[in-house]
């Protein structure tokens, strides 16, 4: 089973969501793991929240490392 497909049927099980826009998440999350140039400071300020910014980027520094 490809990766693509692999992620595809979790987030499927997961989500309650149109099959375009599963596709769509699992794709761009496997972009963004290969291209291994995401900001993730920058990325954890779209995250929202009263938390200060280095509090946010711990959980997803654990998922790239």
């Amino acid at each position: 089973m490809s990766q693509y497909s692999e992620l595809k049927e979790v987030l499927q099980a997961q989500l309650n969501w149109h099959g375009a826009r599963i596709s769509f998440l699992a794709l761009f999350l496997l972009a963004l793991l290969k291209v291994k140039t995401v900001n993730l400071s920058e990325l954890c300020l779209g995250f929202g929240g009263k938390a200060l910014p280095q509090s946010s980027q711990t959980p997803p520094a654990k998922l790239v490392a």
